[in-house]
């Protein structure tokens, strides 16, 4: 696990880009997962750099949502909808489609699970929280330890569905961006302390090769 220290998230961007087009070189095929929150905009700026032909080969999707109406205002989709994804012309899978949320998360682990077996690349990008959970995979939570490719829980205000630690260990590149003085704990722990990941989730990724932290508080210069 790495961590790289650059106050401006433009190096995040930049780096997004240099994977993706790393990732998919030769006609290469790449399901991309996207995070939400803050890095939003990042992957947005990211994807408006990747030229139209490599866009053909790549399969984006989110890591995590939360569940309730389609594009229902509080989703991750409409925030990616609102920031132009639609205009981008990617192959775009949602994780809603207006069914019950059992038959939704059965439904996406199954799309991760055949995706993953046939793309050639798999990258995430995700978010860091100050509880240290990452995608939609909090402390002690179904997530951790499930042998599904996504899984569905209450997630207090929305119902959540996500991708498991299963999933990611598939990844091939783990890019994560975490921005902000109240990340700094976290990070801190992260990167100097072992502790069980449900504790907090994001010591798994030490386990998995080619992870990469962006950040403003901790680590060394790109």
């Amino acid at each position: 696990m790495k961590f790289v220290l650059t106050e401006n998230p433009k190096k995040l961007e930049d780096y997004l880009v240099e994977r993706i087009d790393a990732l998919t070189a030769s006609d290469k095929t790449l399901l991309l997962l996207l995070p939400g929150g803050s890095n939003i905009s990042v992957a947005i700026y990211a994807l408006e750099r990747i030229q139209e032909p490599r866009r053909r080969n790549i399969t984006l999707t989110l890591t995590d949502e939360r569940y309730g109406e389609v594009g229902h205002a509080d989703s991750n989709l409409a925030q990616y909808i609102q920031a132009g994804i639609d205009r981008l012309n990617y192959n775009y899978l949602p994780v809603i489609s207006g069914e019950r949320i059992e038959v939704e998360a059965e439904k996406f682990a199954r799309q991760i699970e055949s995706l993953i077996a046939t793309r050639d690349n798999v990258l995430v990008f995700t978010g860091l929280g100050e509880d240290g959970h990452i995608t939609g995979i909090l402390p002690h939570s179904i997530g951790l330890k499930s042998n599904e490719y996504a899984v569905y829980y209450n997630g207090g205000q929305y119902q959540r569905i996500t991708t498991t630690l299963k999933a990611l260990e598939q990844a091939t590149e783990i890019i994560i961006g975490a921005y902000g003085d109240s990340k700094k704990p976290t990070l801190t722990s992260l990167r100097d302390e072992t502790l069980e990941p449900g504790l907090q989730p994001a010591q798994a990724l030490k386990t998995m090769p080619n992870v990469t932290v962006f950040n403003d508080q901790v680590g060394e210069n790109l």
